[in-house]
Parts: C-alpha cells; sequence; structure tokens
C-alpha cells in the first residue's frame, strides 16, 4: 500500500467538501449568537482536521510496518538473525474504522455550517443585529466631522509650518538650488481634492450617503416611495418631474386623510383642500 488507495481518496474528498468555501458573514458588531455559531462550526472543522491527521498517521503506521517487516527478511537473507514471528497489526481496519469517524465529525460540522448560514437570516438575530448598530449609528456622522476638522486643521498646520521652514531655509541659504512652487502644485491639487471630497462627505445630508435610510423606520422604508427617497425628491428644482411627483404624492395622501411625509404639501392641509389643490397641478406630475 505504498500509493494511496480508495479510501485515502474517499476520506480526502469529504473533508475537501466539509471545508468548503463559505466565509464569516459577521463581524464583531453582530450579536453574541452569531459568533457562537461561527464558533461552534469552526471547533468541528478543527475536530474533523484533527481525524484526518490521525487517519494520515495510520496510513504512515501502517508503511512502516511493512518496511520493517520487509527489512527484517532481507537481513535474515544476507545471514542476519531470522525474524521473530510477525504479528501485523491491523491497520487497513483501523483506517477504515478512522474513515467512519470522520463521516460522523463531517455531519456534526455539517449541522453547524447548516445553523450558521440559517442564523443570517434568523429576524430575531437581523433585529438585535441592527439596534446596536442604530445605537453605534447615532452620532456617528457629527463624531467623523469633529475627527475631520481636527485632521484639517492639523494637515493646515503642518503645510504651514512646512511654508515657513522652506522661507527661512532659503533666506539662510541663497545659493543652495530650492524646489519652486511647480514642484509642489501637483500634489497641492491632489490633497486639496482629497480633503474637498472628505469634506462633503462628513456634511452631506442626503438620507443615501450620509446612511441614513437605513436606521429610518420599517414605516418609512416601506412608503411608496420610501421615506429617503421623497426626501430626495423634495430637494430637486421645484418644476423638475421628481419634485412635482412628490407634490402629487402627498396631496393624494392628504386627499385621503393620510399624513406618511410633509416635505412640501403641510401636514395640516385638510382633504377638502388638498382635493381643490390636485387638478392644478395634474397634467403636470406622474400620478401613481
Amino acid at each position: 500500500m505504498t500509493d494511496y488507495d480508495d479510501l485515502d481518496q474517499r476520506v480526502g474528498r469529504m473533508v475537501y467538501l466539509a471545508n468548503g468555501t463559505d466565509e464569516q458573514w459577521h463581524d464583531e458588531s453582530a450579536p453574541q449568537s452569531a459568533h457562537d455559531a461561527w464558533e461552534t462550526w469552526q471547533e468541528a472543522l478543527e475536530r474533523v482536521q484533527e481525524l484526518e491527521d490521525e487517519f494520515t498517521e495510520l496510513r504512515a503506521k501502517a508503511a512502516r510496518q511493512r518496511e520493517d517487516q520487509r527489512r527484517a527478511h532481507l537481513e535474515h537473507a544476507r545471514g542476519g538473525p531470522k525474524p521473530k514471528p510477525f504479528k501485523p497489526v491491523d491497520y487497513d481496519t483501523m483506517r477504515l474504522d478512522k474513515a467512519y469517524e470522520i463521516e460522523a465529525a463531517i455531519s456534526v460540522a455539517d449541522q453547524a455550517r447548516y445553523a450558521y448560514r440559517t442564523l443570517a437570516k434568523d429576524p430575531e438575530m437581523l433585529r438585535e443585529w441592527r439596534a446596536a448598530l442604530l445605537a453605534e449609528f447615532e452620532g456617528a456622522q457629527e463624531r467623523a466631522r469633529q475627527k475631520f476638522i481636527a485632521a484639517e486643521n492639523a494637515y493646515s498646520s503642518w503645510r504651514i509650518t512646512i511654508w515657513r521652514l522652506g522661507m527661512v531655509t532659503r533666506q539662510l541659504n541663497k545659493n543652495v538650488y530650492s524646489p519652486t512652487g511647480r514642484d509642489f502644485q501637483r500634489f497641492r491639487e491632489e490633497t486639496q481634492r482629497g480633503w474637498d471630497a472628505l469634506r462633503r462627505a462628513v456634511n452631506t445630508v442626503d438620507p443615501v450617503e450620509s446612511g441614513r435610510w437605513a436606521a429610518m423606520s420599517d414605516a418609512e422604508l416601506t412608503a411608496n416611495p420610501p421615506m429617503w427617497e421623497r426626501e430626495r425628491m423634495s430637494r430637486d428644482h421645484p418644476s423638475s418631474d421628481a419634485y412635482l411627483e412628490l407634490q402629487a404624492i402627498e396631496l393624494r395622501e392628504r386627499s385621503a386623510g393620510e399624513v406618511i411625509s410633509s416635505f412640501i404639501v403641510p401636514a395640516s392641509m385638510k382633504p377638502e383642500t388638498a382635493r381643490k389643490l390636485r387638478p392644478s397641478v395634474h397634467g403636470l406630475i406622474r400620478e401613481q
């Protein structure tokens, strides 16, 4: 049994499929249940690996046993002592038993993997995770803005120091070659664009860019159109299709006595007033 046999191939295939290609879908912000499910699965896979190592060792022991037996007879043929009665260990049976043990461990690992995958869709776990993320999200943009201001001030202080140092150095070393403004121009332009982009990011009030859309309530998210989209429509030009469409939607809702949003039409508008106003915008907007 010098080459891998069918049992080796079967065990190798089982272990390969057990490991699979699944990646960890949760991170440190997830509830403890996700960490526990992942840990259970990983421990099950570690047990499979331990058993596979034991299976491999049994094969190595069988090979050593055969080699020892061969060498004993070879030495006897060359005039050495007669080999003692050989009582071989049945490693083949032990390997087969270990293969069954691996198969059982893989079954446990598969169950743990299924539990982990299922947890990713569990509403209770997702609600718990979302609640924790909402708490973390609260004030996160303001904290990022304050850190940006501090970083920008530190950068400006650094650049001012560089400019002053360069000025003094030139005064003291008039005959020494020094870089010109053109040497720094592209660098300044690139860094300024970066700071401008970050400034827009930390100061954005857009519900999508700021991530506020994901923090909205179920009612706001399931509105038609959702609240974050209504907010964006309300910021469009008053003569745009999007703005007029939202105006028509809110008038229709007021006509029915509903107040889902009030970006354009006041929430206090009475249904009869809304009904009178609706025809005035008919034809200019796209009714839903």
